[in-house]
């Protein structure tokens, strides 16, 4: 109690969320954060909060439990311990660690009331984990995969992926295809093309300037390749000579007829 007027016949009762625990006092002291009075608690001394319950304001005539997500394992608390990473719990009032665990493929952080699915291009195959582990170079894993650990995928001859932790692979350019690890392209060679898995020479009467990727391109009539494969231009048939294209060799003109 207290009083903060002279001449007076009586004290006054603190308030609730207050206390005194000294006698001729002229006021009430409010309650400190983690603590609290009420008209059942009496107002000598504040009582701290009990396990799974916190107060983060002074004055306060209440507890209130632990949000979801958090706990508390001891009295007084001004505020909960957020759940470890890895584990969640969407109940209140916790006087211990969140129990569950995060199932394989997902991950929380600290204080998650639920898991979070693994982003496009990680995995997780353990339970209970912060965190989602990214697929290597040369790898993928589509949106909406199962995160495991072997759901990453390598990508496909002609793809490549430079990065980690990707949902898809990018095609090799024109004339290039992918070395066997798949994390970069190869060139082929001019007089060449790229045909998935192998650089392929170009036969005769066709071409390839550049490496060119599915196939080389075809020497017109009147034209014809010098060599017998991997040729890199198509040469003029020379006068007296023909040709309907696809072809190494032009051939002479018969009696009678001229070019």
């Amino acid at each position: 109690t207290f009083q903060p007027t002279t001449g007076r016949s009586l004290c006054v009762n603190c308030a609730d969320g207050t206390y005194q625990a000294s006698t001729g006092q002229t006021l009430c002291v409010g309650c400190a954060a983690g603590t609290y009075t009420s008209a059942s608690t009496g107002k000598s001394a504040c009582v701290g909060c009990g396990q799974g319950t916190y107060q983060p304001s002074t004055g306060q005539t209440s507890c209130v439990g632990c949000p979801a997500g958090t706990y508390g394992t001891s009295t007084g608390l001004s505020s909960c311990i957020p759940c470890t990473a890895g584990h969640f719990d969407n109940t209140t009032g916790r006087t211990s660690d969140c129990p569950n665990f995060c199932p394989i493929g997902k991950y929380s952080d600290a204080g998650a009331i639920a898991c979070s699915s693994c982003a496009d291009g990680t995995y997780q195959a353990d339970t209970g984990q912060a965190s989602c582990v990214g697929c290597p170079l040369g790898q993928y894993l589509r949106a909406n995969s199962t995160a495991v650990a072997d759901a990453c995928k390598s990508c496909s001859a002609g793809t490549y992926q430079d990065a980690s932790g990707q949902a898809k692979c990018k095609a090799c350019p024109p004339g290039k295809l992918s070395i066997p690890n798949r994390f970069t392209c190869d060139s082929c060679q001019a007089g060449q093309f790229a045909n998935v898995s192998e650089c392929v020479n170009c036969e005769f009467g066709k071409y390839a300037p550049v490496p060119l990727t599915g196939a080389c391109l075809v020497c017109g009539p009147g034209q014809r390749t010098s060599k017998q494969s991997a040729a890199t231009q198509c040469t003029r048939c020379d006068a007296g000579t023909y040709s309907d294209g696809l072809t190494s060799n032009c051939t002479v003109c018969t009696p009678g007829r001229y070019s």
